[in-house]
């Protein structure tokens, strides 16, 4: 199964990436879940001769994360996703001097949110409930969700919204 194969550099690897298959950080509590309970992110860094460096913000007993730059150099909205790691010095990458993101100096500007891995399974039927009916449920039983410390919140219910969450 794709989802579940590990990836070298001469199977296409890279040149920048998270992990080296997606069932590595969506693995929880099976195969398209969520992070696992120990972050393989740690040991992957140098993983067939790599030579980056683990992020500050990657731990071994911490979650699988991404990393996006809110902002971009110069000034504009940016919010993608920027790869933690890169092919350098790996197996097959002969000459790659690529450089991983200076996420320190992003981390010391503010310009760092995280996400950690959204199962890929189940929410999907999300979709099958209308947008009225979210919004309907979100401003029902007012007194009784405040009693239990639940306060009204912002309901995001467009395609594009619900696939950044």
């Amino acid at each position: 199964m794709d989802f579940a194969e590990e990836e070298n550099v001469g199977d296409g690897l890279g040149p920048r990436m998270n992990l080296d298959s997606c069932g590595g950080c969506h693995i929880q509590p099976a195969l398209g879940g969520t992070s696992p309970f120990v972050n393989p992110q740690v040991a992957f860094a140098g993983k067939d001769g790599g030579t980056d460096r683990v992020p500050s913000f990657i731990a071994a007993n911490g979650p699988v994360r991404e990393a996006r730059f809110v902002k971009n150099p110069d000034g504009t909205a940016d919010g993608g996703v920027h790869a933690l790691f890169t092919i350098t010095g790996r197996s097959g990458a002969n000459g790659c001097t690529l450089a991983q993101p200076d996420f320190a100096t992003q981390l010391a500007n503010r310009n760092v949110i995280f996400r950690i891995p959204t199962p890929t399974f189940g929410a999907g039927l999300i979709e099958q409930i209308p947008d009225a009916a979210i919004a309907a449920n979100q401003g029902s039983n007012v007194l009784q969700k405040q009693s239990l410390g639940s306060r009204a919140g912002r309901t995001s219910t467009s395609w594009a919204a619900r696939s950044r969450a």
